[in-house]
C-alpha cells in the first residue's frame, strides 16, 4: 500500500475503458493531458461495462471513460459528460433500410438482433430491449456476443442489426451503416471517479476537463 501511494505522489494514474476502445474526443482528451503532465504515469485498463464500475469501487482504476452512468452509482461516484453522441442501428449496406438518412424505432420490428451478453454490458442490454417493448415488439434476438467489435463483426456477415452509439461507427467495417434512430435522446460519454479519492492526480484531470468543457 506505501509503495502505491508513494507512486501516486509521484504522479500516477490508472485509467478504465471500455472494451470497445476510447472515442476520438476521449484519446484527444487524454494525448493533451499527458503534453500538459509528462510527470505523471498513465496507464489504461480495459473492462467490460459491467465490470468497469467494480474496478472503480475496488480501485483497481482511479478513473473511468464509460457512456452510461446509472444513479445507482452517484452516491459514491460522481464525473462529468465529455461528449454527446447519438444512437443509431448498426445495419448491413445491402439491406433497404440502410438508405435512409433516419430510422424509426417501429421499422426494426421484423430485424434480426445482435445483442452483447448482459454480463458483459447490462446497461446497453436493458436500454435496446426497454426501446423495443416501448415500441410496441419484442426484439427477434438471432446472436449474442461478447463485444462491440463481435457485434459488428456480425452485422458485416449480414447476420442482423444492431443498437450502438455513433461514437463506435469507426470500428465497422466499410459494409456497415449507422443509421440515426429518430426520437432517441442523446448518448452522454462519461469520465468518472469516487468521491472519496486520494490520486491528487484525479483531482488534476478535473481542473483539466473543466477547463476544456466549460
Amino acid at each position: 500500500i506505501a509503495k502505491l501511494a508513494g507512486q501516486d505522489k509521484l504522479g500516477r494514474l490508472r485509467i478504465g475503458m471500455l472494451d470497445n476502445g476510447l472515442t476520438a474526443r476521449s484519446r484527444d482528451l487524454i494525448s493533451r493531458f499527458t503534453g500538459e503532465n509528462p510527470d505523471i504515469i498513465l496507464e489504461l485498463k480495459e473492462y467490460s461495462e459491467v465490470e468497469i464500475f467494480r474496478a472503480l469501487e475496488m480501485e483497481w482504476v482511479d478513473l473511468a471513460f464509460l457512456i452510461h452512468f446509472p444513479r445507482i452509482f452517484r452516491e459514491k461516484m460522481e464525473g462529468m459528460v465529455t461528449e454527446k453522441s447519438r444512437e443509431c442501428v448498426a445495419i448491413h449496406r445491402d439491406h433497404p433500410l440502410a438508405r435512409k438518412k433516419e430510422i424509426s424505432m417501429p421499422e426494426l420490428k421484423d430485424m434480426p438482433f445482435i445483442m452483447l451478453r448482459e454480463n458483459k454490458s447490462e446497461m446497453g442490454y436493458n436500454s435496446t430491449m426497454n426501446a423495443c417493448l416501448e415500441n410496441g415488439f419484442s426484439p427477434n434476438i438471432v446472436t449474442k456476443v461478447d463485444s462491440v467489435a463481435g457485434a459488428l463483426s456480425a452485422v458485416d456477415c449480414n447476420l442482423g442489426c444492431v443498437i450502438l452509439t455513433d461514437a463506435l461507427k469507426n470500428l465497422a467495417g466499410e459494409r456497415v451503416r449507422f443509421i440515426p434512430i429518430a426520437n432517441r435522446d442523446m448518448c452522454e460519454h462519461w469520465v468518472i471517479w469516487k468521491k472519496q479519492t486520494a490520486n491528487q492526480q484525479v483531482l488534476k484531470f478535473k481542473a483539466f476537463l473543466e477547463s476544456d468543457i466549460l
